[in-house]
C-alpha cells in the first residue's frame, strides 16, 4: 500500500486570473553582462521593491516567487537572494546571479520550507509577509546585504501559511493517502481511486487534543473530473466522514478523465494532487494529498485505460 505525502499549503494556489509569469520572469543574464553592470558605491543608492506571489504551478512544487523591482536608474546586479521570517523553519535561498534592468523586475523562484506554526491556530491566518535579503555587489568589490520588506501581492503568502498549519494539524490527527484499488477495470470510462484515512494512535482518531477530524469532500484534478454517486459529473465528491478512534476509513472516489491526449499525462504536474476539504474542530480548509510515484503511474495507467474504454 503506497504511502502518500500530505503536502502543506497546496490549497493556496493563485487565482486563475493571476499570471503564470511576469515580464520580469526572464532567463538570467549572461556572465559578461552581469560582470559589466555598474556597481553602487553603497546600499543607500539601491532602490528596490520586493513582492512575493505564487504562479499556477508553484503550489505543486512547493515554490514561491520573490519579485524584485529595480526602481533605480541603472541595472542592478544581485549575487543571491533569500527570504527570512520567524514563520519559516529555514530560509529559502536563491544563490545564482541575477541582473535587473533599470525600471524592470525579475522573478526569483524559491522553494518554501516547512512552516513554524503558532500554538494559537487563529494566528496562522494573520501572518506578516517575509523579509527579502538581497546580496548586492558594491563598487569596492565587497558584497552587502540589503534587507527589504515584501508585499504579499495576491494574499497567497497568508493563504499558504494558514493552509500549511492546517495541514500540519491534520497530519497530527490522521494519515491521509490515496491508492488505486487492485483489480479495478476501466469499464464505462471511469477511474477509481481510494482515499484512506488512518487515525493517529496518539490522537485516538479524534485529532490532536481530542479535536474531531471530518472529511468533507474531494475535488477533481486537472486530469480527473469528479462523479457523483449516480455517475454524473459533479463539482466535487461529498464525503462527510467523521474519523472514529482506531478505525481506518476507506472511501472509493470515482472520476472521469478530463484529458485523454498523451502529452497531458506526459507533462502532468497537478493531475495526481487530490484536494480534500476537511474540518478540524472549528478550523476548516483544504489539504492536498499527493500520490507517490508508483501510485501516480497507476493513476496514469487507469486514465489511459478509461480513455481507451470510452473511445
Amino acid at each position: 500500500m503506497p504511502l502518500i505525502a500530505l503536502l502543506a499549503g497546496c490549497a493556496g494556489t493563485a487565482p486563475e486570473a493571476a499570471p503564470d509569469a511576469t515580464p520580469g520572469d526572464r532567463p538570467a543574464a549572461g556572465a559578461a553582462a552581469w560582470a559589466e553592470a555598474p556597481r553602487p558605491a553603497a546600499l543607500d543608492e539601491v532602490r528596490v521593491i520586493a513582492e512575493v506571489y505564487r504562479t499556477r504551478i508553484d503550489p505543486s512544487r512547493g515554490g514561491i516567487q520573490l519579485t524584485v523591482r529595480n526602481e533605480g536608474d541603472a541595472p542592478l546586479a544581485l549575487a543571491a537572494a533569500r527570504l527570512t521570517s520567524p514563520l519559516l523553519a529555514a530560509e529559502p535561498v536563491r544563490d545564482d546571479r541575477a541582473l535587473i534592468p533599470a525600471g524592470g523586475a525579475r522573478d526569483l523562484p524559491l522553494t518554501l520550507p516547512a512552516a513554524v506554526c503558532p500554538a494559537d491556530a487563529a494566528e496562522a491566518t494573520k501572518p506578516e509577509p517575509p523579509e527579502a535579503v538581497l546580496a548586492v555587489p558594491l563598487a569596492d568589490g565587497s558584497t552587502a546585504e540589503l534587507r527589504v520588506p515584501t508585499t504579499d501581492r495576491l494574499g497567497q503568502w497568508a493563504d499558504w501559511f494558514a493552509d500549511a498549519c492546517l495541514a500540519e494539524a491534520v497530519a497530527d490527527a490522521a494519515q491521509l493517502r490515496v491508492r488505486v484499488p487492485s483489480g479495478t477495470s476501466a469499464a464505462g470510462g471511469t477511474v477509481e481511486v481510494e482515499l484512506v484515512a488512518s487515525p493517529r494512535r496518539a490522537a485516538g482518531g479524534a485529532g490532536a487534543g481530542g479535536v474531531e477530524l471530518r472529511l468533507v469532500s474531494v475535488a477533481g484534478t486537472v486530469l480527473l473530473g469528479p462523479l457523483d454517486a449516480d455517475g454524473r459529473a459533479a463539482t466535487s465528491i461529498p464525503l462527510d466522514r467523521l474519523l472514529e478512534p482506531q478505525s481506518e476509513q476507506v472511501v472509493t472516489l470515482r472520476f472521469t478523465p478530463n484529458r485523454c491526449d498523451a502529452h497531458a499525462i506526459a507533462d502532468d504536474k497537478q493531475g495526481t494532487l487530490f484536494r480534500v476539504e476537511v474540518a478540524l474542530g472549528d478550523r476548516a480548509g483544504i489539504v492536498t494529498v499527493a500520490a507517490d510515484a508508483p501510485t501516480k503511474d497507476a493513476i496514469y495507467a487507469a486514465i489511459t485505460a478509461a480513455c481507451a474504454a470510452d473511445g
